[in-house]
């Protein structure tokens, strides 16, 4: 196996009974490119072998403060990372990787929802039991919006303009409510009361659901956009960390903190297939474009590093990991580019995904001031 270096690629075959893997190919220009293609695919019910780092990342530009949430706009392709130490959300330009405003949110910012029709961003600051809402052109602080507790989750339906808030605080008994919110009006139109605690939001603008992963309940609820009430729900398996919906294919992703991976069928909430990823996993994004999962985890084989483990949705199949030093703290994807950002340490790094290869792209940010 090659040693590691500025540039190096780790290269090496996965043991039997899977083929040999010879072919990844590694490729020194700019910003680090590897193509990795031809790989073995594994069946659902075979454990995806130990994965090597693909690229080592060799340096990164130090972000003061905590880089954390992260939301990409894919009309305007910029991207939107909140920072803790300075109560900001900082916003990029997705094409030169230079930051382009700032804007002061008054508490550490939590998680960030942006609607790209009407270029507004949604940021959950939990200490102040508020969500606050940013013009995108102009970086400007348009509204505060309260809600009843602390906001953990958040998510929004760009066909309908609406805003969903799941909030509430960590006592025994307490109950969490997730807010309908109107985009228009910054008003709430409706409040869902559940046992606590939704800690993860997702929408299908396609169909109108939305559904809210509840750690503690080991569940899924579905909810119905347009009467804004409990469907259903369906078991997600045991601590499960986050959810991923991908509206082409109206499939619901799962994955809990052992890194277990499950696929459900919107419609009829069946569970269709499951997999699993090394080393636990902590939040997921899905690339709709490719309808490949992105899923951060604790770390890798051959390095302490977290990692974000690349997945092919169908069947599952772990294709690779990406080693992200410090720490991962959020993780966004933009369609359009087929990019996917990494809020990890002090940096935000970028892998772009494209049918056919997976470009692994380690990229240095400017330094924020």
């Amino acid at each position: 196996m090659a040693g590691p270096g500025p540039g190096t690629c780790y290269i090496g075959a996965i043991s039997s009974p899977l083929p040999a893997v010879t072919d990844l190919v590694c490729t020194v220009s700019g910003t680090l490119p590897a193509v990795i293609s031809n790989l073995p695919s594994l069946t659902p019910t075979q454990p995806p072998p130990t994965a090597t780092p693909l690229i080592t990342p060799i340096a990164s530009v130090t972000i003061p403060g905590a880089p954390g949430g992260l939301a990409v706009n894919l009309a305007t392709n910029r991207i939107w990372v909140g920072e803790s130490t300075g109560a900001r959300v900082i916003a990029i330009d997705g094409a030169t990787n230079a930051v382009i405003g700032q804007t002061v949110v008054g508490g550490a910012p939590g998680q960030i929802a942006i609607n790209p029709t009407t270029n507004r961003v949604y940021v959950a600051v939990p200490d102040s039991s508020a969500v606050v809402e940013i013009d995108g052109q102009t970086q400007t602080l348009l509204a505060t919006i309260p809600v009843p507790a602390k906001p953990i989750a958040i998510a929004i339906n760009p066909a309908t303009n609406r805003l969903y808030v799941a909030s509430y605080v960590f006592a025994p008994g307490a109950a969490a409510t997730i807010s309908v919110i109107d985009g228009a009006s910054r008003t709430v139109i409706a409040s869902i009361t559940e046992p606590c605690c939704p800690s993860r939001l997702a929408v299908n603008p396609v169909t109108n659901r939305i559904y809210a992963l509840k750690g503690i309940g080991f569940s899924v609820l579905v909810i119905d956009g347009v009467s804004n009430t409990v469907l259903s729900s369906f078991p997600s398996g045991n601590f499960p960390n986050d959810l991923a919906v991908d509206a082409a294919l109206n499939r619901i992703y799962v994955v809990t903190a052992a890194g277990q991976l499950g696929a459900y069928d919107a419609a009829s909430q069946a569970q269709l297939t499951t997999g699993s990823i090394p080393f636990g996993a902590t939040s997921m994004v899905v690339n709709p474009t490719t309808h490949r999962l992105f899923v951060s985890g604790s770390g890798v084989a051959v390095s302490s590093d977290p990692a974000v483990s690349v997945i092919d949705a169908d069947p599952l199949r772990v294709l690779g990991q990406v080693p992200i030093p410090g720490g991962i703290r959020g993780i966004a994807v933009n369609p359009v580019t087929s990019r996917i950002y990494v809020s990890g340490g002090d940096a935000l790094f970028v892998i772009e995904d494209r049918a056919g290869e997976v470009i692994l792209d380690i990229e240095r940010t400017v330094r924020i001031r």
